[in-house]
């Protein structure tokens, strides 16, 4: 024989969700896009030789609100026309309560480049060699102005080569707060 307990019995209208949380039970909450995950991806390539001048990786960027608190993750699959073009990967956005973050790319088949940053655009300058490869920028931040957060990059000069983002690059954001 099978025993059939009820454990919790509630009508759940338009917009409205059904939550356990351990230790507290079940409750009907209203959705919200807090927790929920963006995810935006690159259209098609982008390329930039242009002197260590940043630029957008079209598609990953998005609106975000004065005063929430966003996590973040990019992941950038990307190629160098030579192993002496440098680049470096990055965040913009409006004006910030704070910004915390990490970039990581290759420099050669061996060795990477590892950036903790707490200010937009940063590293300053982009590195002097690069390889082919994936960068990731991954961290949190609090606008203090509404605006559009974007994943940015740049190569290190037109001399030296060109870098490439590729179509299918990502960005998950979350609004945590």
């Amino acid at each position: 024989t099978q025993t059939v307990y009820q454990l919790y019995k509630e009508t759940i209208a338009s917009g409205q969700e059904l939550v356990y949380t351990e230790g507290a039970g079940w409750a009907l909450a209203t959705h919200s896009t807090i927790g929920s995950q963006a995810v935006y991806i690159a259209p098609a390539d982008v390329t930039n030789n242009t002197n260590d001048v940043l630029a957008d990786i079209t598609g990953l960027t998005a609106d975000v609100i004065s005063g929430q608190v966003y996590e973040f993750e990019a992941v950038v699959p990307f190629t160098t026309s030579a192993a002496t073009c440098g680049l470096r990967v990055t965040v913009n956005g409006p004006a910030m309560t704070h910004v915390r973050y990490k970039s990581v790319y290759p420099l050669s088949a061996t060795t990477q480049t590892t950036n903790h940053l707490s200010a937009l655009q940063g590293p300053a300058a982009a590195n002097t060699d690069t390889v082919s490869g994936v960068a990731t920028v991954q961290g949190e931040f609090k606008p203090s102005a509404d605006g559009t957060f974007a994943i940015q990059f740049a190569s290190e000069s037109a001399a030296a080569g060109t870098i490439t983002a590729l179509a299918g690059s990502i960005l998950k954001l979350r609004r945590v707060l």
